[in-house]
């Protein structure tokens, strides 16, 4: 082993003494001057997703006030806005939220027999055009996987003796409302979802295809001044 002299020993020593105090320092939150934050304790700046999400709250905490087709048709016009920099998508994702629970109010149906229960849409989907009966947005258009979580999505309980009413806000002007109903293979592409006429009293001619215990119902909804077509999404099952 080498020797070292004094000097050398002392040069050592030094650098040991310099490393503790500086690994101290990095570990010892820095105190406050004159009431502002120390460099130690101050928040880490939010990530771009957390940012556009905030911004998104600040402008539709305003709309909020508003009557249900106007705060509609403000968020929509704001996803057409394309000068909102939004490459996490975390921005539109908040306001296609608040569309859902506006959509929510806007369109729901009740039964004969339960005629002050509301059913509300399971799922809903938006897009500017329609591909036929599919409404492919930013998401996927998965009617027809629909019947695959029916442990999450509500389901109507629907009686021999029943009829569906179709219920609208009445501020909300329909350009088109077309409703239409099918098997498991009607909605996988197959075959062609039947489209249901709806009564002047607002009732559905709805009833059950083939066997199954649970049946896919959609309605594809564009209002006077809406931006994006809806396709409200429900599952109505058989009930005694």
């Amino acid at each position: 082993m080498k020797t070292l002299t004094s000097s050398q020993r002392m040069v050592q020593l030094n650098h040991v003494a310099i490393g503790f105090i500086l690994l101290t320092a990095a570990c010892t939150p820095v105190k406050s001057i004159d009431g502002l934050p120390s460099i130690s304790s101050r928040a880490k700046p939010p990530s771009e997703c957390q940012q556009r999400t905030q911004e998104a709250k600040a402008f539709l905490q305003p709309t909020e006030k508003l009557a249900l087709v106007e705060q509609l048709h403000r968020i929509e016009n704001k996803l057409f806005d394309r000068s909102v920099d939004d490459p996490t998508g975390c921005f539109d994702k908040v306001l296609r939220e608040q569309i859902d629970r506006v959509a929510n109010q806007l369109v729901y149906l009740t039964t004969t027999s339960t005629p002050t229960q509301k059913y509300q849409k399971a799922v809903i989907f938006d897009c500017s055009k329609l591909k036929q009966l599919t409404c492919q947005g930013p998401y996927a258009d998965d009617t027809a996987h629909t019947l695959e979580f029916l442990d999450v999505v509500q389901v109507i309980p629907f009686k021999a003796a029943d009829r569906l009413r179709v219920n609208i806000n009445a501020d909300y002007t329909t350009t088109q409302i077309d409703f239409h109903t099918g098997d498991h293979d009607a909605m996988h592409g197959s075959a062609n979802p039947q489209k249901l006429k709806q009564q002047s009293d607002g009732t559905l001619e709805f009833r059950f295809v083939g066997s199954e215990k649970d049946q896919v119902l959609f309605a594809i909804v564009k209002g006077d001044g809406d931006r994006l077509y809806k396709k409200y999404v429900w599952v109505i099952r058989r009930s005694k």
